[in-house]
Parts: structure tokens; C-alpha cells; sequence
């Protein structure tokens, strides 16, 4: 199952002890069970930013320097995969961006019912569910 980080803040933070340091469990400690890739999203005075890989979050050359020196905002969102459904890959990778919305999910949303719920100018969404 997925796991996923969210932080809301009064002030810009950094996540960097929660993904590294945190001796109750850190986001990298879940992406061992969790290795289908891994993102971060996070606002700013700037906007919205996101950050992804479609491998382990352990193993990334570039993660802890960049969310330890980059990522600062008042709002976090972060999430590790374990592929359900689709393969590694970019577009499959959590969180994604869209129309000034950022989001993650846990689980494949398979029910096509609810898919039609969703307003016709979002669907033009990239992945597999």
C-alpha cells in the first residue's frame, strides 16, 4: 500500500527530518516497502512545485540534497508507490499538478463509476489508475 506525507504550516518549512531523521519512522524508511517511485509537492510564495522520481526514494542520488536545501513551504505533500497498477514512470508517479490542483492517492481507483463523477475538463489526466 502507498504511503503519504502531508504537512500544512503557518510559516514555510522544511521536511527534511521527517524524511530522514525521524526516529517513529521516516519517509525513506517507507519507501523500502514502498519502491515503485516517490514524489514531493510543496507550495511557496512562487506556487506550486513538484519533485518526482519513478524509483526508490533510499537509493535517489538527488533526493536529500534537493528536499533538505529546496523544498520549503507551507503546504507538503508527499507520497511513496508501490505499483498496483501501471508500470514505474513519470506519469505514474505521485503527486501530480494539475490545473492548480495537487494530489496523490492510495490504491487503484478501478471503479469506473466514480471516474464518472469527475467533471469532463479533468479527465485528460496521464497514468494508469
Amino acid at each position: 500500500m502507498c504511503r503519504l506525507f502531508g504537512l500544512y504550516a503557518n510559516k514555510p518549512v522544511s521536511v527534511g527530518f521527517s524524511f530522514y531523521e525521524s526516529p517513529r519512522g521516516s519517509f525513506e524508511e517507507l519507501s523500502y516497502r514502498n519502491p515503485s517511485g516517490w514524489g514531493i509537492a510543496w507550495l511557496d510564495e512562487e506556487g506550486w512545485h513538484i519533485y518526482k522520481e519513478p524509483h526508490l526514494l533510499y537509493k535517489s542520488r538527488e533526493a536529500r540534497e534537493y528536499i533538505e536545501t529546496r523544498v520549503f513551504g507551507r503546504i507538503i505533500v508527499s507520497h511513496v508507490r508501490l505499483a498496483s497498477v501501471g508500470n514505474e514512470s513519470l506519469e505514474n508517479t505521485h503527486p501530480w499538478l494539475y490545473h492548480g490542483w495537487v494530489f496523490a492517492h492510495n490504491g487503484t481507483i478501478s471503479r469506473r463509476p466514480l471516474l464518472e463523477l469527475i467533471h469532463e475538463e479533468y479527465k485528460r489526466l496521464r497514468g494508469n489508475n
